[in-house]
């Protein structure tokens, strides 16, 4: 993120809680295994230029690049032939700096030049970077492994970056001097620029991207053309200006990072509204003036026309070439009409193409596939839900979203509607900055949180319902273009919206206090009635999770294991065991950060009143005020957001650790049995999933509690639709929620029957013990009424089961219970 020195120094002495208990044990990262493609030297082996940029073969306005058996080798403006670069040829560490040493790679495998920036990934997936050009921030041809803040760490590519279909780099600096806004504004790049690192996912649907600035992963994300529908066969940057191009030859560009978004408000000021600005890019001071925003869109370029032998590849470049957003040239290589080598070019805004012949090496695969679609199905989240005031549901109101990628820039459409009435705004979001690494936000049961400007109008609510317009204007009528006046946070299966209500009815009730509003969406309308509950549930659904019931943990039931399956057996009980080491670091990691985020509010506080006590706060340069502005926002976010993971992740993990736990414990018996020369089977004794083993001992799926007339007063019902949860939940007809999770259950199971079978229940009842999330509700009170007077309480107990009947025990104190729920088996309808 382009940012002036003082104000990194500022934010890390913000951030120095959380990065002083980061220095500890770091979270490991999982192995990949990177080759270099021959396919990519599009150029020929040592060229005289590099005229196409590939991932092994680069150039930018400082020299060009090649790969050759591991080594970068560099040919400067100017020059013949090639060199290693840097005499190795591999990434090196400073010898002027003993604080930054770092073991040199073996190879390096791909590579990116941009700007004054070389990029290189090793064969390991590990970042090295080197700038070309001397800056007053910036050494040059000096390597370095460390990328990214806060802390001071390496990018490295996951197993699922790795599977990429193509990377590229941005460096928007100097070079290129200024940004400028839709609306024609410049800003200056600041002091320190930024690179940005863009991934094209595996299937061409998906962008992800991190900086110099942000933590060291790919999390984040951009939508691909056409609203996400467009698929990419290749994407190439330069100064943060993406170009890409489907297999039809259709060809897009957009100016996009994470400044030109608007994700960055503590260093930035941001603005929807059309501001006069008398400053040019080439002043300083423009960049502190307001960035207007959303950020530009996919800009189609003219296609190419072809004719006789010509042909286009998926191989595609852009490249820097001036001052400002306009100075980028684009290169598509190809044959031309007469079947000759070469590439297709223009700058960025001219409407016709030229063709360059040149010698170039092509593969029949590289040449663009025209039967292969170019567009996917829509891809954008749509969503029920309902709205909340001051806690109290709105049952009358009915509400949905439509549209949200769920990426880091996005918009979308909230649609209210009561009776025949209804009202529609568009919604702004830009994905809130955080220090935390992450996977795959909204996806992987982490949730992207926004800041959220709404665009809407007032026209025709003149004619309707007096209640609906009503709420309508206090949602709304202060909201217009008001920067970050909401805030939202959303996954895959659900989207929250925080509104605050106007202040404009205090004119004529002074002490009118002012309203609050929360939207939620779901995915799932049995479990939108809370929003707790939905998100724990959802929670339950993450990947890994879903492992713990993958075939690849698990040994055949029946069949009879000897010595010659010793090794097998073994390879099974070592999986599960990193697994569940899998599961608990992660757990670990989670509580950790957690506590971290708790450390780096306390520290911005401390901050905060310093600066407020000596009028800091108000001043702009560097940019104090911006950055107090929002910093506490952006802290709070991180803190509640991980608090609420943290708590469902503690649940949900705990239950599936119990059941490979007791997996890894059958396992080994039966290894025991095989290494005594006892040829054995696991008899049955080991299940698959929760519900599995408590079929073993006909545990009810479905129970209910009737009072002396027949009616219904509370369901226990089984969670069978999700393996890895031991347990029940019980509803209550006063609105009541109890979640039941039976502890060690496959255990005691296993241990019962190793002493009765299932005849024996009724004189030798069958007890488990268990832990209760009671989720309770005001007896007066419906479950659509008051979300505010919703508790939720945490306590353990017993549930017993005799064959008929199930009942369930509440620990109430040290050495008294109640019975919370007494009924019988009964087939679910």
């Amino acid at each position: 993120m382009g940012r002036k020195l003082p104000l990194k120094i500022l934010s890390l002495v913000i951030l120095f809680p959380m990065l002083f208990f980061s220095c500890g044990k770091k979270k490991s990262l999982e192995d990949v295994s990177l080759e270099s493609d021959p396919r990519q030297n599009v150029n020929g082996l040592f060229p005289e230029h590099v005229s196409i940029r590939t991932m092994t073969q680069s150039y930018c306005l400082y020299g060009e690049f090649i790969l050759s058996g591991g080594r970068i080798y560099y040919k400067a403006p100017g020059d013949e032939e090639w060199s290693l670069f840097l005499k190795t040829g591999l990434p090196h560490s400073s010898k002027i700096n003993p604080f930054k040493r770092f073991s040199a790679p073996e190879k390096i495998v791909e590579i990116c030049a941009d700007g004054d920036s070389l990029y290189a990934f090793d064969d390991e997936g590990f970042l090295y970077v080197c700038y070309l050009n001397q800056t007053e921030l910036l050494t040059p041809f000096e390597w370095k492994k460390q990328f990214g803040f806060p802390s001071d760490d390496t990018l490295h590519q996951t197993p699922e970056a790795a599977k990429k279909r193509a990377w590229s780099m941005g460096a928007r600096r100097s070079e290129v001097l200024w940004y400028e806004d839709i609306y024609g504004n410049q800003h200056h790049f600041g002091t320190m620029g930024l690179e940005t690192v863009y991934f094209l996912s595996e299937d061409g649907k998906r962008i992800r991207f991190t900086d110099s600035g942000l933590p060291q992963d790919f999390s984040r994300s951009i939508e691909t053309p056409l609203h996400g529908t467009f698929i990419s066969e290749n994407i190439s940057a330069s100064a943060s200006t993406l170009f890409v191009i489907g297999s039809q030859g259709r060809m897009f560009t957009r100016l996009i990072d994470f400044d030109t978004m608007g994700c960055d408000p503590m260093f930035f000021q941001y603005t929807y509204d059309k501001l006069p600005q008398t400053m040019t890019g080439s002043d300083y001071l423009s960049n502190y003036s307001p960035w207007a925003l959303p950020a530009e869109d996919w800009m189609e370029q003219p296609k190419i026309p072809l004719s006789g032998e010509a042909r286009l590849t998926r191989f595609i470049s852009i490249a820097q070439n001036g001052l400002g957003n306009e100075a980028r040239v684009l290169r598509v290589a190809g044959l031309d009409s007469e079947g000759n080598t070469g590439f297709y070019y223009k700058q960025l805004k001219d409407k016709s193409w030229l063709f360059a012949p040149v010698n170039l090496f092509f593969s029949d695969d590289d040449f663009l596939d025209y039967k292969k679609s170019e567009t996917t199905g829509m891809q954008e989240i749509a969503l029920k839900g309902y709205i909340t005031k001051n806690g109290s549901v709105m049952p009358e109101i009915e509400c949905e979203i439509n549209g949200l990628g769920l990426h880091s820039t996005d918009d979308c459409t909230v649609t209210l509607r009561k009776g025949n009435d209804s009202y529609t705004c568009r919604l702004y979001l830009v994905e809130k900055w955080t220090y935390i690494k992450r996977g795959d936000p909204g996806y992987d049961g982490s949730t992207r949180n926004y800041f959220i400007t709404a665009e809407c109008g007032f026209e025709g609510l003149q004619d309707a319902d007096e209640d609906f317009a009503f709420l309508i204007k206090d949602l709304f009528a202060q909201k217009n273009h008001a920067l970050f006046a909401i805030s939202g946070e959303a996954t895959k299966d659900y989207v929250q919206l925080e509104i605050t209500g106007s202040d404009w009815n205090e004119f004529l009730k002074p002490l009118t206090p002012i309203n609050s509003y929360m939207m939620f969406f779901s995915s799932n309308p049995q479990t939108s009635i809370q929003p707790a509950v939905s998100k724990y549930f959802y929670t339950l659904s993450l990947p890994i999770l879903k492992q713990s019931v993958s075939d690849s943990l698990m040994l055949e039931n029946e069949k009879i294991y000897a010595e010659d399956d010793k090794e097998y057996v073994e390879r099974i009980i070592e999986e599960n065991r990193l697994y569940l080491k899998k599961l608990k670091d992660e757990r670990k990691n989670y509580k950790e950060i957690k506590d971290s985020a708790e450390m780096s509010r306390w520290g911005y506080t401390t901050l905060e009143l310093i600066t407020r006590v000596t009028f800091l706060n108000h001043l702009n340069f560097p940019k104090i005020k911006q950055m107090t502005s929002v910093g506490g926002n952006l802290l709070e976010t991180n803190v509640q957001s991980l608090s609420s993971i943290v708590d469902y992740l503690d649940w949900s993990y705990k239950s599936v650790e119990g059941l490979v736990k007791h997996r890894i414990k059958r396992y080994s018996h039966l290894l025991d049995s095989i290494e005594d020369g006892e040829p054995s089977s696991l008899n049955g004794t080991v299940q698959p999933s929760y519900p599995d083993y408590y079929n073993l001992v006909n545990l009810p799926f479905h129970a209910v509690e009737k009072d002396a007339d027949g009616q219904i007063l509370k369901r226990l019902e089984m969670i069978d639709f999700i393996p890895y949860f031991p347990g029940y939940y019980i509803q209550n007809a006063d609105g009541r929620m109890i979640l039941v999770m039976l502890k060690d259950s496959p255990s005691v199971i296993d241990e019962y029957l190793s002493e009765y079978t299932t005849e024996d229940l009724a004189e030798n009842p069958l007890s488990i013990k268990a832990q209760f999330m009671s989720i309770s509700f005001p007896s007066e009170k419906s479950l659509f009424e008051d979300l505010n007077d919703i508790r939720y309480e945490y306590s353990d107990g017993i549930l017993e089961w005799n064959g008929t009947d199930a009942t369930v025990w509440m620990k109430t104190a040290v050495f008294e219970k109640e019975m919370i729920f007494h009924g019988t088996e009964e087939e679910k309808k």
